[in-house]
């Protein structure tokens, strides 16, 4: 079964967003925003994004979606 569009790419924002926020523990980097380094508060943007977009993409009519 083929992906809808935009599906793949949701879940890359959101895994490579999981990935870079875990592997920000272990770098030596300042801390920023609410004790979180600049890479971090991007990861935490990255992952809301494709959450939204992977809420877009499931929820579109299906008249609408790409085949």
């Amino acid at each position: 079964a083929r992906a809808h569009a935009g599906i793949v790419f949701a879940w890359y924002l959101m895994l490579s967003g999981v990935a870079r926020f875990l592997i920000e523990f272990i770098r030596i980097n300042p801390r920023s925003f609410f004790g979180l380094s600049n890479a971090q508060a991007a990861s935490l943007v990255s992952i809301l994004a494709g959450a939204v977009l992977f809420a877009v993409v499931r929820h579109r009519p299906a008249a609408t979606r790409r085949a």
